[in-house]
């Protein structure tokens, strides 16, 4: 598996994005078109930008989920179950999203993980 992403979630994608851009001179790699995902051009791990609604539960009422790691998988059905396996707790299994990436997130020790195939 490869350390890809580390996901923030936001309210809004597309400010954060642009304010990033202004303030750090960094550069978008990619926004969906449902502006629910983006990432910034930030070289071989990338910072990325999700809605709270594509977070697994929603918007955590206590504040103390807004990010997560993810982790690029060649097999993600498999690498999930192998997780679940070995103590990390399901929160929502493999689906596939609106971009056609699988993706699939875990908790372990209380860190969220993400699960995804390479975005093509």
């Amino acid at each position: 598996m490869e350390y890809k992403y580390t996901i923030l979630f936001v309210d809004d994608v597309l400010k954060t994005i642009e304010m990033f851009e202004k303030a750090f001179k960094m550069k978008r790699k990619f926004v969906h078109d449902s502006k629910t995902y983006g990432e910034l051009d930030t070289g071989s791990t990338s910072i990325s930008f999700a809605t709270f609604g594509m977070l697994p539960g929603g918007r955590d009422p206590n504040g103390y989920t807004n990010f997560c790691l993810s982790f690029v998988s060649n097999d993600v059905e498999n690498d999930y179950q192998h997780a679940i396996n070995n103590h990390a707790m399901s929160v929502e299994k493999p689906h596939v999203k609106p971009w056609g990436q699988t993706s699939c997130f875990v908790r372990v020790n209380g860190i969220l993980v993400e699960l995804c195939s390479k975005i093509s």
